[in-house]
């Protein structure tokens, strides 16, 4: 759940794209206790963050090559292993 969460919140922070209340819900959904809220919430994150998928990034973004291994050795796995 926070993964989407929080590349919902990039995305919408980089692209400036309406999340129709998605983050809000996110949030809510996130610090509850209903897993049915959170798994609804999730699903919404999840359509949000791919609805541009077809759409060009913009001039003078480059989104890179994706590799994992890399991304992976330099997480902080210590700290995303602990929640606040």
């Amino acid at each position: 759940m926070l993964q989407p969460l929080l590349a919902t919140m990039l995305n919408r922070q980089s692209f400036g794209t309406n999340d129709n209340g998605a983050i809000a819900a996110g949030k809510a959904a996130f610090s509850g206790t209903n897993v049915a809220t959170m798994l609804s919430a999730k699903s919404a994150l999840e359509a949000y963050n791919l609805s541009g998928d077809a759409q060009a990034l913009p001039t003078g973004v480059d989104q890179g090559k994706a590799v994992p291994k890399a991304a992976q050795n330099s997480a902080n796995k210590v700290f995303w292993d602990v929640l606040p």
